[in-house]
């Protein structure tokens, strides 16, 4: 049996997230920042575009609930990759301060917590495969809707766990 891709490319990504990591110990915690974010914007783009298709296929089905649900969730996707394409590192003037301030534990919290919102990301992807099976195989719209709504709850929270992560920066949140 040969490994899932998805894994594969899952693992690519943290392998090359975690060796960027060293920019953190070395002082370079805006190209950190900015790798964490753009891998986390690609993640939201890719998990919009499936439910854009998504959305697409509800329309056609005429499941108006379903079509509902979906467009929260990508109003969500859309607000998140907000979140991240603006974060810490975006403006010109920052200096990241409170970056030479971070000791040892923050550092690992945030490490952590960067790993984390990544697992929850992929956990989001899951459930919109999922989902993405169900609609093929003309489920119920309510079976649909509850797994819509599960995949909007999940996403809510990695959104607002994703944006601790300042918190944890700027040293006012050393523990998960």
């Amino acid at each position: 049996m040969f490994p899932d891709p998805s894994i594969s490319a899952a693992i690519s990504a943290t392998r090359l997230l975690f060796t960027a990591y060293n920019g953190y110990q070395k002082g370079k915690l805006i190209d950190s920042d900015e790798s964490l974010r753009t891998e986390v914007q690609g993640r939201i783009d890719r998990l919009r575009i499936q439910i854009d298709m998504l959305y697409t296929k509800a329309h056609r089905n005429k499941q108006r609930n379903l079509r509902s649900s979906l467009q929260d969730i990508i109003e969500i996707c859309d607000q998140f990759t907000s979140d991240a394409r603006f974060g810490l590192s975006h403006s010109t003037n920052s200096k990241h301060a409170a970056a030479a301030k971070m000791n040892k534990k923050s550092l690992k919290v945030l490490i952590e917590h960067d790993f984390n919102t990544l697992d929850k990301l992929e956990i989001c992807k899951n459930h919109i495969e999922n989902l993405t099976n169900l609609i093929e195989t003309d489920s119920e719209e309510s079976d649909l809707n509850t797994i819509s709504r599960e995949i909007r709850k999940i996403l809510v929270k990695s959104k607002e766990y994703f944006s601790q992560r300042k918190l944890i920066m700027y040293g006012y949140l050393d523990t998960q």
